[in-house]
């Protein structure tokens, strides 16, 4: 199980995003994302949760919510990752059966 702080620092780094900007997309206040990184906040509230994951649906709420499991979703099919900086990146770890050579195309 994943501590708090490298759970909602491993989505802020997937994000691209400095916890401004991040909370901003998210709709939430930043605070909320500092207490958690300080450990000042033990979870992630549902709300929250649902939150980053309505701005990511790419992102497994019961990673958030559990720290348990993967970052992203498996069964995701084919999502818009436009809004991520790391879009390329998170588009080609969800290309399954893709040969090295189209993931470079």
């Amino acid at each position: 199980m994943e501590d708090v702080k490298d759970v909602i620092n491993e989505v802020i780094v997937y994000s691209g995003l400095a916890i401004p900007s991040f909370a901003k997309q998210v709709g939430v206040n930043e605070q909320r994302f500092y207490d958690l990184q300080r450990g000042r906040t033990k979870r992630i509230s549902l709300d929250l949760a649902n939150k980053i994951c309505t701005a990511y649906p790419e992102i497994n709420k019961a990673y958030l919510l559990k720290g348990e499991g993967e970052l992203l979703r498996s069964n995701v099919g084919n999502i818009n990752v436009s809004h991520s900086p790391n879009a390329n990146v998170a588009g080609r770890d969800l290309a399954v059966g893709m040969t090295p050579r189209e993931l470079a195309e």
